[in-house]
């Protein structure tokens, strides 16, 4: 009898589970409004009968759609990534940057990594993609994408996911720039010590860049002239270039906090000079400046705190003794004093024309102390002749200079006069200004260094921008040039709002590394060896294509070396075949940018397309419709478990941001 019961038992079961599927079934692939329908018109103890077979087959469907569903790559926002979420009202967000769009790409590639010291968004199962495909797309908006919502209806139902990303272009830099180059850790560096000798072979190869590749270098050479609004710090690994002597390169293996050492810049003067007291500091005397934003008691951070170390010193590019460049350079001082908190501070500024000899010509200096007050101003006569003015960016013109006397030597002479011996200077890109006087000093502020819009060091804000941002104060609005009183008060005025407010006031890559849940702590400045985005792909033996529409991307994202060497590859196995080199094609408009990347994405592990809408004006939604189409092209053809990122890049209005929408591929879970 019990045997009997039993069965039953086990009889109702079955025929529970067979109703369970057969319903689950049923709602798969129908709309929301349809099984709500059928639910209100048919009686909820009605159960829908299967026979075995059919059980059966329903049951090994359900378990591989389970397994499948198990090993998907599941995408969502954490942290900072929901406070940009396009769900958010706009007045809310804060947007994501550029480079944390980058992590993104990066955290497909290698997963969990230190490049993220902060989270804006989880990939669980990354491992588990098979591909990655990027759609950049430049002159669209956030605001096109969320006022034009019926012109992306189909956007709109692949993508639940979205960020608002800000705008690189306010601080003079292009999108593709941002995102082309990678840093690369201490870790990667040992990698690259696999395949070359040194770091400067390496960046001989054109393996890894201190921030940028030749051809793009040359734009900053040209840029360099626009009075320290630099867009980029370029870092020239090359020994020759930087020709370090032994004391400086030591040097660079100091530690972030360090403070400037004297040995390394040594001469006969300074070494005269006990490196033990140079780092003696006394803290308990108020600075006795009647400016209150100057007093160090009412200061959250001191201008010793804002110095720059050896290692900056000579990243930054800063002329040191021993560079055969600089070998007739000299010292602000025969000897200096060891540099304290109530050491007086004078920012410096120059403007300088281009000679014959491609050499930057001193033309006009500008002191000023930190009150603000102007204490030093002169037009200089350059050693060399004059090729180019450069009136545009320093104001100097021929009739300017026509009866000028002073030469750059008598400058040099005013301000070993003007400085005291434990002077510390400051200025927007410094190295620029103390490259054109030809002066060597220790004791360096660089607010284009203590500041940062971009969240990445490899990236410059202008002064001109850092001032408005943080100071209320607009500068370099003059057609007739750079006037460098003006911008030597800008730079101090910055660095008075830094000791008034704190070390991580105005940079947001001190701010954004107190929230890494890391228990690792970053050195800001620690990653300043570069790797281009498509370099860093190979060297995990990812095979990768770069489709793009606008020569400019194209010279951006173009890594280095198309093939490497296989001794810098990173391989999970050791017969792991080696991925083929980096493919580029290039396509005219989206229309033909979409149809290339049909052809070309099934091969490959990651897919990058960068290409540009143009113009929107009254043709507005019908262009965001042929863009809706042509992500919705995309889409359909991105593998299983592949993820489909697409960016669009904002206007060339800097106040017009951009947008991230990111989807993983995968079957419906059930």
């Amino acid at each position: 009898m019990s045997g009997e019961v039993m069965s039953k038992k086990r009889a109702a079961r079955i025929e529970r589970r067979k109703s369970k599927i057969a319903a689950i079934f049923k709602v798969e692939g129908k709309s929301e409004e349809e099984n709500k329908k059928e639910q209100e018109d048919e009686p909820s103890e009605k159960q829908l009968k299967l026979s075995d077979e059919e059980y059966k087959t329903l049951k090994a469907k359900l378990r591989g759609i389970k397994r499948l569903t198990q090993y998907t790559p599941v995408f969502r926002l954490v942290h900072i990534g929901l406070s940009a979420s396009l769900n958010l009202p706009k007045a809310s967000r804060i947007p994501v940057l550029a480079t944390d769009v980058q992590t993104l790409f990066l955290y497909t590639i290698i997963g969990e990594s230190r490049y993220e010291r902060y989270k804006w968004c989880s990939l669980n199962k990354w491992n588990n993609l098979t591909q990655t495909l990027i759609l950049i797309i430049e002159d669209v908006s956030v605001d096109d994408f969320e006022n034009n919502t019926d012109a992306f209806s189909e956007t709109s139902k692949i993508f639940q996911d979205g960020v608002e990303m800000s705008n690189p272009t306010s601080d003079g830099f292009s999108l593709d720039l941002a995102l082309a180059y990678v840093p690369i850790s201490h870790a990667m560096k040992s990698t690259v010590m696999a395949g070359y000798p040194s770091l400067q072979a390496a960046c001989k190869d054109g393996y890894i860049y201190g921030v940028s590749d030749s051809p793009l270098k040359k734009d900053i050479d040209k840029l360099s002239s626009e009075s320290h609004s630099e867009k980029i710090s370029t870092i020239n690994l090359d020994q020759s270039n930087l020709g370090l002597n032994e004391k400086a390169t030591e040097a660079k293996s100091q530690t972030h906090g360090e403070k400037v050492s004297m040995n390394s810049l040594s001469n006969n003067a300074i070494e005269e000079n006990a490196t033990s007291d140079l780092m003696k500091v006394d803290v308990s005397t108020v600075n006795d400046h009647d400016d209150s934003i100057t007093r160090e008691d009412e200061s959250r951070c001191s201008r010793l705190d804002l110095l720059l170390n050896a290692t900056q010193l000579i990243s930054e590019l800063y002329p040191l003794p021993g560079n055969e460049e600089c070998c007739n350079f000299v010292f602000t001082q025969s000897k200096y004093d060891p540099v304290t908190d109530q050491s007086p501070m004078f920012s410096i500024d120059c403007e300088w024309c281009i000679c014959v000899d491609g050499s930057y010509g001193l033309a006009r200096v500008a002191v000023v102390d930190e009150n603000l007050k102007a204490l030093y101003h002169t037009y200089v006569k350059p050693d060399v002749a004059i090729a180019d003015y450069v009136t545009r960016y320093s104001g100097i013109t021929e009739e300017l200079l026509a009866d000028v006397k002073k030469t750059p030597s008598d400058v040099q002479q005013d301000l070993r006069t003007l400085l005291p011996p434990d002077a510390i200077l400051v200025g927007q890109s410094l190295q620029s200004d103390l490259k054109a006087l030809k002066m060597f000093h220790p004791y360096i502020i660089d607010t284009s260094v203590i500041f940062n819009m971009t969240g990445s060091r490899s990236f410059k804000s202008k002064l001109k921008v850092l001032a408005a941002s943080f100071c209320g104060r607009r500068i370099q609005d003059s057609s007739d040039g750079h006037d460098p009183t003006e911008d030597a008060i800008a730079a101090m005025e910055l660095v008075l709002t830094k000791i008034k407010m704190g070390a991580e006031f105005g940079d947001i890559v001190l701010v954004r590394d107190s929230f890494s849940n890391s228990s690792e702590k970053v050195n800001s400045q620690e990653n300043l060896i570069h790797m281009k985005l498509f370099t860093f792909i190979q060297s995990h033996n990812k095979s990768a294509t770069l489709i793009i529409t606008e020569p400019s991307a194209e010279r951006s994202y173009r890594p280095g070396l198309l093939k490497l060497n296989s001794a810098v590859i990173k391989k999970k196995k050791e017969d792991e075949p080696l991925a083929k080199p980096v493919q580029i094609l290039v396509a005219n408009d989206l229309k033909e940018a979409v149809s290339v990347t049909s052809r070309s994405r099934f091969n490959n592990d990651f897919t990058l397309v960068h290409t540009s809408l143009g113009k929107i004006n009254s043709d507005c939604k019908e262009k965001l419709r042929e863009l809706d189409k042509a992500i919705a092209e995309i889409y359909d053809g991105v593998s299983l478990n592949g993820m489909m990122i697409v960016i669009f890049g904002g206007k060339s209005n800097p106040v017009q941001n951009g947008a991230c929408l990111v989807r993983v591929n995968k079957s419906r879970v059930i």
